[in-house]
């Protein structure tokens, strides 16, 4: 009888850790801050949860290029848009992938800005793709939310005739993935439950 009640304490322990575990949560990354040391890949902290921005061009076969960081948000360090992300002619140039650690979303909030924050240019484009292949084209950019998603990633990708933009704030709905430990302990205490079982 005690073992029967030491496995039941063990998958209430287990189903009570991944229930707090497994709490979805709006997670908030803003990126208005003056900063000089652009690299490639650069990562943010919020909330236990950390965000990966890397950043691209497309001539040339998608090159390796450094996030610019400054006090209006994130863009790409080199040509055209001056730190921005930016266009050559219309089309798509300048990129950023935003990757999320451990854990995926299911909405997402983007917060726009433009070289002036009250002069958002309605010629710039921004296409928005996610790693579930879930897309969106997104003109007159200010504040976006994205439909669900079942995502771990997604890329900002500048389009259009405008003067460039940059990523200010992401907003992400975070859907946690257990601990392994949380799962291990649940998977023990059911084995020992099915044994249990079978010996009577």
């Amino acid at each position: 009888m005690k073992i029967l009640t030491i496995i039941k304490n063990i998958i209430v322990l287990a189903a009570l850790s991944l229930s707090m575990n497994a709490v979805a949560g709006l997670i908030t990354f803003n990126f208005e801050s003056d900063l000089s040391d652009n690299e490639h890949s650069v990562s943010y902290l919020s909330d236990g949860y950390t965000l990966t921005v890397e950043a691209f061009r497309v001539p040339g076969g998608n090159v390796d290029r450094d996030v610019n960081r400054s006090v209006l948000g994130l863009g790409v360090t080199s040509d055209p848009q001056q730190g921005r992300l930016g266009t050559y002619g219309g089309y798509v140039d300048e990129y950023l992938v935003f990757s999320l650690e451990g854990a995926s979303f299911d909405f997402a909030t983007i917060l726009f800005a433009t070289l002036n924050a009250n002069s958002l240019s309605a010629t710039d484009i921004a296409e928005v793709s996610f790693s579930d292949s879930t897309s969106a084209s997104l003109s007159n950019l200010n504040q976006w939310t994205s439909a669900e998603v079942a995502a771990n990633s997604l890329t900002v990708a500048a389009n259009g005739t405008g003067n460039g933009f940059r990523i200010s704030e992401i907003q992400l709905n975070v859907i946690p993935v257990p601990e392994p430990s949380t799962l291990l302990l649940l998977s023990f205490a059911l084995f020992g439950l099915a044994a249990r079982k079978k010996s009577k």
